[in-house]
């Protein structure tokens, strides 16, 4: 009998200049599936290794979309149109927006520990995390009113 890996959904609303900081996990691995339709944009989706120290790898990345391999130089950028979906290894560093209008995202992922699992490239200014009692955690993101700074990082 195959074993079935504990998974879990969410749903995301990229606006227009809105950008996902860079990241990876150490033991998520993801399916990032544009579900957008007629009238929403394509999502862009930039992508590097991480080099032992942390930092961007120069070497070539290795994804797949929709089930075939393809391979990408480092920082190089897939565009997934509607009902595209891309899958994210543990270590490989990604930041995804909408191109071309406002995207409707779905993830569908390994069970993680967001305080121990996600890694982001640079601090995050304006997070606030809310502790319940339970030891779950909720993780709220504020983008900033000048999203030209943000915008900025990523090239």
């Amino acid at each position: 009998m195959a074993r079935v890996q504990n998974l879990r959904g969410k749903i995301m609303f990229v606006r227009r200049d809105q950008v996902t900081p860079f990241h990876y996990h150490a033991c998520k691995t993801e399916d990032i599936i544009n579900r957008g339709g007629k009238g929403t944009g394509r999502l862009a989706v930039q992508l590097y290794n991480s080099a032992k120290d942390g930092e961007f790898a120069p070497t070539p990345v290795s994804v797949t979309c929709d089930g075939v391999r393809r391979q990408v130089e480092a920082g190089g950028t897939i565009i997934l149109g509607a009902g595209e979906s891309i899958t994210l290894t543990p270590y490989l560093y990604h930041t995804f927006y909408a191109v071309d209008g406002h995207g409707l995202i779905g993830e569908v992922s390994s069970v993680n520990n967001d305080d121990t699992d996600n890694h982001f490239k640079e601090p995050l200014p304006g997070i606030r995390r809310l502790r319940k009692t339970n030891r779950r955690s909720l993780t709220l993101h504020r983008i900033p009113k000048d999203i030209s700074t943000v915008n900025e990082r990523r090239r």
